[in-house]
């Protein structure tokens, strides 16, 4: 760093350019729950036709999305495009202007009932290991669904694993683990609450592009 310094050389990273395709996919995952499509690929593959009249609309709910930088401000964007009330969590408590509702990340357990679903989009610090615990997970409303696109340590997968058991969580779309791959072991893979993507919510169309406008 004190060469980069001396010679007068920016350094920075690639932060924001994956906010598109993560936000794309947070509702992918979303609407694969609340919409039946999830369900209805595993049908097809078995070739059964088994309708449902118990699907959830998006519009009315409420989304607590936990870390508000540029991928966060993308999923708000969205979300309201889809009416969806929207609780944005930053450290500081600014404003942000994609979100309505701006709270301290402090102040999430005064709040966390009423989300329908939470999104974690935290970085991993030492604050962050395993934030998503038993203790976070029951203070969330019974049923309410659950999406990692942050980091995969924040999450204590035993605790979630036992509240998706029990049916706290009534969904949680994964693309993020502790330990990738997952392994084939993991009772992850058989839970019928639970959509696991292989760490691909930030792989994007225009990566090189995006990258480029930084440099």
């Amino acid at each position: 760093l004190s060469l980069l310094n001396e010679k007068n050389i920016i350094l920075t990273n690639a932060s924001g350019i994956h906010g598109v395709p993560i936000a794309e996919s947070v509702f992918g995952m979303l609407l694969a729950d609340t919409r039946g499509i999830k369900k209805a690929i595993n049908q097809q593959t078995n070739k059964v036709w088994s309708q449902t009249e118990s699907l959830v609309e998006l519009k009315g709910k409420t989304m607590m999305i936990i870390g508000m930088g540029q991928v966060g401000k993308e999923v708000a964007r969205l979300a309201q495009a889809f009416g969806l009330n929207v609780i944005g969590v930053n450290r500081s408590g600014n404003p942000v202007t994609e979100v309505s509702e701006i709270i301290k990340q402090d102040q999430i357990p005064k709040h966390i009932k009423r989300a329908d679903f939470v999104v974690n989009i935290l970085p991993l610090t030492s604050e962050t290991t395993n934030y998503y615990d038993d203790s976070f997970f029951t203070s969330m409303k019974k049923g309410a669904g659950f999406i990692n696109v942050g980091r995969g340590p924040s999450v204590d997968t035993d605790a979630l694993i036992r509240q998706i058991k029990n049916g706290q969580i009534g969904f949680a779309g994964l693309d993020v683990f502790k330990e990738e791959p997952l392994a084939k072991d993991s009772p992850l893979w058989d839970l019928p609450e639970v959509l696991i993507t292989p760490h691909i919510s930030g792989v994007a169309e225009h990566f090189k592009k995006r990258l480029f406008a930084i440099f």
